[in-house]
């Protein structure tokens, strides 16, 4: 149960960063939302494994 709600928590602070970033002028802040994207990517592929 908590592996589930772990992997929807990443699945949705992705496409909320991936939405942030589409409308983003600002280009540091655009890189600190990158960074955050990358990580809830590499944490869901890195659960999804352990599967």
């Amino acid at each position: 149960m908590l592996h589930k709600t772990k992997l929807m928590w990443h699945r949705i602070r992705a496409r909320y960063h991936e939405i942030l970033i589409q409308d983003c002028l600002d280009e540091k802040l655009k890189q600190s939302l990158t960074d955050k994207l990358n990580y809830h990517r590499s944490q869901l592929t890195t659960m999804m494994i352990k599967e």
